[in-house]
């Protein structure tokens, strides 16, 4: 292979290119290269974009209504309307965007340091790099999501639609449709068909990285899923 096309191979477009269409190519120059602060910057960028574009377009009212619907009793659900009313559009935009650029990098890591556990117990020798690299690039097919998003909160004619339900994956708004006062709400709409996505691209990137079994490598990306929805359905 000549320089010109290794060059071509990877560029950081053709990479996240092949995250889409061919993730085991992707992942064998991600290892070598990392960069996953190029997908970490996109994510944050489009989360931080349909935030924005949300808060500019819902109907306030409804949404904080909507919000307030979980209240325990009237009294709790008035003072929470009149909090929410308190922070306007612009706050919560706001609110958003930071959640994008800080929230994000930190899941990103806690995630990281999970999987450089695992790494170390199966002696794989990955680092914590590699690791949050591992998850940057899977991460960025939610590029599809956000890009899903943004056709959603332009096309609504009335704004009156749920934060959850703009990228159209979530299992509740697929499958289950319950109200957002059901005690398994929370979960169904954070669960979606990206997430899935991902836990298997990371699977992918680990069995390319290590030789890992097929087994191992898809309990591997998939872990923090059942971790986290694991805990939450128990808390119920």
């Amino acid at each position: 292979m000549d320089e010109q096309t290794t060059n071509q191979d990877t560029g950081l477009l053709t990479v996240t290119t092949n995250m889409f269409t061919a993730p085991a190519k992707a992942f064998e120059v991600i290892k070598d290269k990392g960069a996953g602060w190029f997908p970490l910057i996109l994510i944050i960028i489009g989360s931080a974009l349909v935030n924005t574009l949300y808060f500019q377009s819902v109907d306030l009212s409804w949404f904080i209504e909507q919000s307030a619907a979980t209240a325990a009793s009237p009294a709790e659900k008035e003072a929470m309307i009149s909090s929410m009313s308190s922070m306007g559009a612009t706050g919560y935009m706001a609110f958003g965007i930071g959640g994008a650029v800080i929230g994000i990098p930190i899941v990103y890591a806690i995630t990281a340091v999970l999987y450089i556990i695992i790494s170390n117990i199966r002696n794989d020798d990955l680092t914590f790099g590699q690791c949050f690299n591992l998850v940057a690039w899977a991460g960025v097919v939610k590029l599809l999501s956000i890009l899903l998003a943004i056709i959603t909160i332009s096309i609504s004619s009335n704004g009156q639609i749920a934060q959850h339900d703009i990228s159209g994956f979530n299992l509740n708004l697929l499958i289950f449709q319950v109200d957002n006062t059901h005690p398994w709400y929370s979960i169904l709409t954070q669960f979606d068909l990206v997430g899935i996505w991902i836990a298997i691209l990371v699977g992918i990137g680990y069995r390319t990285w290590t030789n890992a079994s097929i087994t191992a490598s898809t309990i591997f990306g998939f872990l923090p899923i059942i971790l986290y929805f694991g805990i939450s359905a128990a808390l119920i």
